[in-house]
């Protein structure tokens, strides 16, 4: 499944790429950067939450199921939706620490253009793999493969048409958005489909927790706004270690 959810778009922009010089070699390194937050803050808790789950599938047991699994889910959306706004705000930044050979040659509009736009599909590239790990812990293959391929299809067939869209837009640029929009799909459509015994409860938490998260979130956006507005581009190193 995660052949089919992540390699397979990622091969097709290295193909599609590749008719445009250092498109590839962009689009690459900025999808290095994407995958920084997901393993951080994605895989270790799908990891960490697939046996528990497994466990109480076993037992009938939907209340502890349900309490795992959103254990699992909040944590890791507030994470990776912070994630987000910082690779939204420093790509630039980003791009000009990170940069080396081809890419720092062409510039580095490209590169931290691509980071930005996949830092919009790294909500959505989490919670589709922590959904889809809860979808094989009860053995609903099916359902998860159903939603892998819908991401896989969104991400691949949207970079032609972004191609033919924004014909004067770097390629790299199109391919970065096309398989963020792909992620992004995976992810609400996986929230959506998650497993019957994890639906039990409240996913999002109570009223108060989510304006208290939603506040910080707002306040950390506004502060990378202003930190990448208002800090000269040299400075913007101690604006990361500030974020």
């Amino acid at each position: 499944l995660q052949i089919v959810g992540t390699l397979a778009p990622t091969i097709a922009a290295l193909v599609v790429g590749a008719r445009e010089e250092g498109a590839v070699a962009v689009f690459s390194y900025a999808y290095a950067v994407f995958l920084l937050p997901f393993s951080l803050f994605a895989a270790p808790v799908a990891t960490a939450m697939l046996p528990r789950l497994a466990l109480f599938n076993e037992r009938r047991d939907t209340e502890s199921a349900a309490s795992v699994f959103r254990g699992a889910y909040r944590p890791a959306l507030v994470a990776l939706t912070f994630a987000a706004i910082s690779l939204l705000a420093v790509g630039e930044s980003l791009a000009r620490i990170l940069s080396f050979g081809l890419i720092a040659e062409n510039g580095l509009s490209d590169y931290s253009t691509s980071i930005q736009w996949l830092g919009v599909g790294v909500v959505g590239y989490g919670i589709w793999f922590i959904c889809v790990r809860s979808m094989m812990a009860f053995g609903e293959v099916r359902k998860s493969a159903l939603v892998t391929v819908l991401g896989a299809v969104t991400g691949i067939t949207s970079m032609p048409i972004g191609l033919l869209l924004f014909p004067d837009t770097a390629v790299a640029v199109v391919l970065a958005a096309s398989i963020s929009i792909g992620f992004s799909l995976c992810g609400v459509v996986a929230t959506v489909l998650r497993p019957v015994a994890t639906r039990s409860g409240n996913l999002f938490g109570s009223g108060s927790s989510i304006l208290a998260i939603g506040t910080g979130l707002f306040a950390y956006l506004a502060m990378s706004i202003g930190l990448q507005n208002f800090i000269a581009p040299s400075n913007r190193l101690e604006a990361i270690a500030v974020l």
